[in-house]
């Protein structure tokens, strides 16, 4: 299947899902032909509301449906900037991995979107590492928002694109599934937050 038949509405996010063998998860298995994505979203239209039309049919069907953006600003993570509910952007504590995070915030605040829906936590954090504790540190005093659970560089981590496994799901009590645990409740509770929230607005 092309990219181009489904920016057109020709087949469905719907009928791309296959089950995994982990409970209550599927997935959209990437496709090579998804790389012209771009391209042919700039000929709809309205090219940026794309993805959360083709989106809407999944949200009747799934509680968590979970994005895995490209880095970089294009046309495509626009679409998935608009089509989120909470943009979770994943944070390394350097100078240069919070200069990529305050594009994204200026982006939001120039297209006119809700700044409140970007939600970043730090991700390969090492602690022993004296710019890893300060930045960290600098940043949490001046966002006002921001996960206080931390992903550390662990082994565990980098072999899940070996095993292909959630390292929360077959070590949970390990340091690094303990971790993700905690930051999936912290993000969850915010999801949550954030949906209560524009549930009020709309019924005001």
């Amino acid at each position: 299947m092309g990219s181009g038949r489904l920016v057109r509405g020709k087949e469905s996010l719907r009928g791309l899902c296959v089950p995994t063998r982990f409970p209550g998860l599927d997935l959209i298995p990437a496709r090579f032909s998804y790389r012209r994505l771009d391209l042919h979203l700039h000929k709809r239209v309205h090219p940026r509301n794309v993805l959360a039309k083709l989106l809407a049919p999944l949200a009747r069907v799934y509680r968590w449906i979970f994005l895995d953006c490209p880095p970089g600003i294009t046309l495509l993570s626009e679409n998935v900037f608009r089509a989120v509910d909470l943009l979770l952007v994943p944070v390394i504590p350097t100078p240069l991995s919070l200069r990529t995070f305050e594009e994204i915030v200026v982006f939001y605040q120039r297209k006119g979107m809700d700044r409140a829906r970007v939600l970043p936590f730090f991700s390969l954090v090492e602690r022993r590492k004296r710019i890893h504790r300060t930045t960290m540190e600098v940043f949490a005093a001046r966002e006002e928002r921001v996960c206080r659970q931390s992903i550390p560089s662990l082994s565990d981590i980098e072999s899940m694109a070996l095993t292909r496994r959630p390292v929360a799901f077959y070590r949970p009590r390990s340091e690094a599934g303990r971790a993700y645990a905690a930051l999936w409740d912290e993000v969850r509770a915010n999801a949550e937050a954030l949906a209560d929230h524009a549930a009020g607005r709309n019924m005001s």
